[in-house]
């Protein structure tokens, strides 16, 4: 902040920012918070090298990843990504991540008013929604409700997602990239239209 002096911060959280918050790993070491006293206590800093022991990934990966024929064979059935899909390679926090998440917003909300900086947080969703979006996940509507209390300026893709997918599936599903993976299909980062939405 110091260099580059901004007139405005905008901040982008989509639904999995939140979940992660909860962690100390994910697929590799990571920055956390814990809360005590409701002050907010900064771990991993710095972040410590990953070495890749089984007890900074998942037990599969931790040990079926430092098998050359496993991973070969993998190759060999068009699975090379295997490790991708194994949900439980990230070692929880044991936090309140949703309490991490708001207490964050709050913090840097009051360095920027001391600062006379504009804060705009940006709500966005990933492309698991790509079915039909009935209702946010429980922790998103949590902190939503953290930022409206705190009275910070917020834009909640939420609404404008549901109108474009009653208008059109097909031009709803193009916010997102989309690829083959594992003989699924899988549903990535926002595209170059989803970008252009969020940024409209």
């Amino acid at each position: 902040l110091d260099d580059v002096m901004p007139s405005t911060v905008i901040v982008d959280f989509f639904e999995d920012d939140i979940f992660r918050a909860g962690l100390t790993s994910f697929s590799a070491n990571k920055p956390y918070f814990t809360l005590q006293g409701g002050k907010l206590i900064e771990h991993n800093a710095p972040v410590p090298r990953t070495s890749g022991r089984p007890s900074e990934l998942s037990t599969a990966v931790g040990l079926l990843g430092y098998s050359y024929f496993f991973v070969w064979a993998m190759d060999r059935l068009g699975l090379s990504n295997w490790w991708q899909f194994l949900d439980s390679n990230s070692t929880q926090a044991g936090n309140d991540n949703v309490a991490v998440s708001c207490a964050l917003l709050q913090r840097l909300q009051r360095e920027l008013a001391r600062r006379h900086i504009r804060f705009l947080f940006v709500m966005e969703y990933s492309g698991w929604l790509r079915n039909q979006p009935t209702k946010r996940p429980a922790g998103v509507v949590k902190v939503l409700a953290c930022a409206a209390k705190a009275r910070i300026e917020t834009v909640d893709l939420w609404p404008d997602l549901q109108a474009i997918y009653r208008r059109s599936y097909a031009d709803y599903i193009k916010l997102w990239v989309v690829y083959e993976g594992n003989g699924r299909m899988l549903i990535g980062h926002m595209s170059g239209l989803g970008n252009a939405l969020v940024a409209r």
